[in-house]
């Protein structure tokens, strides 16, 4: 069924988007090289330096924060606790209201070493129609902290691929009414060309998705059995049709030209904090504007990690954060250098 999004509970949709971009904030931003050594160090199980505790305390001063720029939802954000945190999943719990909210995050676009390697595998297994490799893990993180919370009502949210596995992991516990979620509201959520969207049978279930964006296209051309899907309604100031900001309610300082977050990872690191926000262009040393260089898309980062070694000719691409003389801010520029390497 699709819909227009003035039908459903808006304030409700708001603080699910919300809550969807915080789980990005628990990972360390490590190392942002795009070589082979970032393939090595995250290959196989995660590492163990990585606690709960770090990404709880990095959730919990970017939930602090949201509480401040979202004046609407202030009070409820306040409310909320960061009951558990980790690279894939975090957990709010609302003890007024009896509520437990569960967010995961999307993919990472860092070239991080504690989640690149995991990501490409979850995105991969994707578009070929399987289940994400992360789903599992965030099924059994959800399971235990929702044990301890049984009287509790639950619910879930995630943006792209953290929208895939919400409806995994939401499709696992719903034949348990002590596990089931209430209501499961996806952003943009990732689909495959090959395989029908996976939708939980009695969840209730909202995919929310801007016309025009690439990643939930199979939502359009396929007529979901369960499900309500509703089509927002893009912002103007926001080329990428993907990004979680078009979901986001307008903050307190008014920054809704936020035309900085062009990818998934960067929309939900950046657009609750704003100063780490880039403008619209970068500025030479005396002060002259310049053209600010897009982020490219997930595929184009991918391409060049995999010709790194190969070739006489190879491409090298590194993310690097430099202080913008034009403002207080970051501005993240790409650079693609092309590398010749000798016989």
């Amino acid at each position: 069924m699709i819909d227009d999004c003035s039908t459903a509970d808006e304030s409700f949709v708001e603080l699910q988007a919300i809550l969807a971009g915080l789980p990005m904030h628990a990972i360390p931003h490590g190392d942002r090289s795009c070589g082979p050594e970032v393939f090595l160090s995250c290959r196989g199980p995660r590492k163990s330096q990585i606690d709960e505790g770090t990404c709880k305390r990095r959730v919990e001063a970017i939930l602090s924060k949201a509480a401040r720029e979202y004046p609407g939802h202030e009070h409820v954000l306040r409310q909320l606790e960061v009951e558990f945190a980790s690279l894939d999943l975090v957990c709010f719990v609302d003890h007024r209201r009896r509520r437990l909210f569960a967010a995961v995050r999307g993919t990472d676009l860092s070239m991080n070493r504690w989640t690149t390697h995991e990501d490409m595998r979850s995105n991969m297994h994707l578009i070929l129609g399987y289940n994400p490799p992360r789903a599992e893990r965030a099924l059994k993180e959800y399971l235990a902290v929702r044990s301890r919370f049984g009287r509790y009502v639950s619910f879930a949210c995630g943006h792209s691929l953290g929208g895939a596995v919400v409806l995994f992991v939401a499709r696992e516990c719903e034949e348990n009414p002590d596990t089931a979620f209430q209501r499961v509201d996806v952003f943009n959520t990732a689909t495959s060309p090959l395989a029908t969207p996976l939708v939980p049978f009695t969840t209730s279930t909202h995919f929310h998705r801007v016309k025009g964006d690439w990643a939930s296209l199979a939502l359009e051309q396929v007529e979901l059995s369960h499900g309500q899907v509703h089509l927002h309604s893009p912002k103007e100031s926001v080329p990428d049709k993907h990004v979680l900001l078009h979901f986001l309610p307008k903050k307190v300082d008014n920054a809704d030209d936020q035309s900085c977050c062009l990818s998934e990872s960067v929309d939900n690191r950046d657009c609750l904090s704003s100063t780490s926000i880039s403008p619209p262009a970068t500025c030479q040393e005396d002060g002259s504007a310049i053209q600010k260089v897009s982020k490219p898309a997930w595929w184009a980062l991918l391409g060049s990690c995999a010709l790194w070694p190969k070739g006489r000719n190879a491409w090298r691409c590194t993310w690097e954060s430099k202080e913008n003389p034009c403002s207080s801010g970051e501005a993240l520029t790409l650079q693609l250098a092309l590398n010749s390497y000798s016989d």
